[in-house]
């Protein structure tokens, strides 16, 4: 599913809010998948937490700081949106 213009921009506000390194957006049959990368771990939570609350489609957030294929393939693939 992707994510719209509005939803985009929400996601970026809040990257800059949460100090996000960078967003990835990949998108899958039934969600949006936002690979992050951030530098403080306790942040995860607001930054999930506001997003859950504002963006319009279902998602799923991806910690690119943990390396697996999948992760790879979100960064490779994935639209960059911020960062």
């Amino acid at each position: 599913m992707m994510l719209g213009d509005a939803d985009k921009e929400t996601v970026i506000r809040c990257a800059k809010k949460y100090n996000i390194s960078s967003v990835y957006v990949f998108s899958e049959p039934y969600d949006a998948v936002l690979g992050i990368e951030y530098s403080d771990a306790r942040i995860f939570f607001r930054f999930y937490g506001e997003l859950l609350r504002t963006l319009t489609v279902p998602f799923d957030v991806l910690d690119l700081s943990v390396k697996s294929l999948y992760s790879k393939i979100v960064e490779k693939e994935g639209e960059k949106i911020y960062g």
